[in-house]
């Protein structure tokens, strides 16, 4: 640091002293302008984006996944091994009577879910400086052109080339996340063992052929990978009440194909809506989605119902994204580059809040 006296009036600015400048906050002081220092070069290329981003990119990662979507946010402060205290649902109270002793209980369901150290994923993605600096003066359709011409610091009502990046990055952490989702998904349910009279969720062993009728002819559940509407309602009986609000369907598109195409003597309406702004069975929302998995023999799979809010938790360490944008990596191609990373992971909560089903036959 240099000494910044004041200059007489007319005298001529020395050299070296055109390198230093005086900081408005710091009064008598002044600081080096930092050209050529390589720290300031890497603070300048590497600057964090803008806040906004963290929410959104969080939301279009969970998005992506129709489990993901589904299970309960846990944002930690940190991404260390932990054990998270968690309650389960509460039993039913006692009935006390005056001037008797009181009945103490029942006692809360208290359990904890243990946590590795929370493993770091990562997207980026490079952008034509060309697009960006046209992006400044346009709008951004839906579609992906530059269109819709706005003037300069006005707020475009399309898209912007923010949005659009947002929900890219969004999607590439979404896509590497939901393999994860689905691995801890079934192995919950595999853990949890077969349903049993007086418990709730686990998996709805399927001991025979069930069979399925088409209008060609009839199937079985394996064989059309899919469920019969009589396993559907033994499904929605085996789960706690307790569970039931907020639960849903997940399946894939195979499977809720084999259910629409079945046909019974029961009037089939009455337990299944097909139509894509109320698709329900049972009167639960159906979501189709690529992390539920096909039908397999002998391995828990296939749909699921539950309340997987209830059931499983989103891990994301510090609660947010780490943001870089460089102008300087790719600045030989006149590109700038985005990287985005996230510290998450996925873990059963409560497995009695879903079941599913185990196919041991064809």
């Amino acid at each position: 640091m240099r000494s910044c006296a004041r200059r007489p009036r007319g005298a001529r600015r020395s050299p070296a002293s055109r390198t230093a400048r005086c900081p408005p906050t710091t009064p008598g002081r002044c600081r080096s302008s930092g050209r050529g220092s390589p720290a300031l070069a890497l603070a300048r290329s590497a600057r964090l984006t803008p806040v906004v981003w963290n929410a959104a990119l969080i939301r279009q990662a969970k998005e992506y996944s129709g489990l993901l979507n589904a299970f309960e946010l846990w944002e930690s402060e940190h991404g260390q091994a932990a054990e998270r205290p968690v309650a389960l649902f509460q039993t039913a109270g006692t009935a006390a009577t005056e001037n008797s002793t009181f009945t103490a209980g029942p006692d809360a369901v208290l359990s904890h879910q243990p946590w590795g150290i929370a493993p770091t994923y990562a997207a980026s993605t490079r952008v034509s400086n060309q697009l960006i600096q046209d992006a400044f003066v346009a709008g951004i359709t839906p579609q992906g052109g530059v269109g819709g011409s706005v003037r300069f610091g006005d707020v475009p009502s399309s898209p912007t080339l923010d949005d659009m990046l947002r929900s890219l990055l969004g999607e590439s952490l979404g896509r590497v996340l939901a393999p994860v989702a689905t691995t801890a998904f079934y192995a919950a349910i595999n853990a949890a063992g077969a349903w049993s009279a007086g418990n709730s969720g686990g998996f709805l062993a399927l001991g025979g052929a069930t069979p399925v009728q088409l209008p060609s002819a009839a199937s079985t559940e394996l064989i059309q990978k899919t469920i019969a509407l009589d396993t559907a309602a033994q499904m929605v009986a085996e789960i706690d009440a307790a569970y039931l609000d907020g639960a849903a369907w997940y399946m894939t598109q195979t499977a809720w194909q084999g259910l629409t195409r079945q046909v019974d003597a029961t009037n089939k309406r009455f337990q299944l809506d097909p139509s894509a702004a109320n698709r329900s069975l049972m009167n639960y929302p159906v979501v189709l989605t690529a992390g539920a998995t096909d039908a397999v023999l002998s391995t828990v799979s296939g749909p699921v119902f539950g309340n997987l809010a209830a059931a499983m938790t989103l891990r994301v360490a510090n609660g947010q994204t780490v943001l870089l944008r460089s102008t300087e990596k790719f600045a030989e191609i006149l590109q700038t580059y985005y990287r985005v990373a996230l510290r998450a992971d996925v873990s059963v909560r409560d497995s009695r809040a879903m079941i599913g089903v185990r196919y041991n036959s064809t």
